[in-house]
């Protein structure tokens, strides 16, 4: 009887686990990046960066309106986009991505989602 209800609760909490996770599949927006310890807004700098990563491995990445097509694959801690201009990989941080790149910082974020 023990070993029944230990099992219960060790498959119960693997549920609740699984329904915890994320799905990096969205569209993301970079809303900060530091350069050399400073912290700029993109828009300071006149930047809108939109990462779309459809559920496909598939999607787009826009920079200033201009969309480029990528192909995308998730690992434990992090994301891989590969396009025509190369390799780069995001480190997720809850729902968020993060790029470190040259010396900068860039912070992609999902839209909060709406409360029911």
């Amino acid at each position: 009887m023990k070993r029944i209800l230990s099992v219960s609760l060790a498959v119960l909490l693997l549920i609740c686990l699984v329904g915890c996770s994320h799905a990096v599949g969205g569209t993301y927006t970079l809303t900060r990046a530091t350069y050399d310890g400073k912290e700029v807004t993109p828009s300071s700098l006149g930047m809108n960066v939109v990462l779309t990563l459809d559920e496909n491995g598939l999607g787009t990445a826009s920079w200033n309106g201009e969309n480029l097509e990528i192909t995308w694959a998730e690992t434990d801690d992090a994301v891989t986009l590969e396009g025509v201009n190369g390799t780069l990989v995001f480190t997720k941080a809850g729902k968020d991505l993060i790029l470190h790149d040259k010396g900068a910082i860039l912070y992609f974020t999902l839209p909060e989602e709406p409360e029911d």
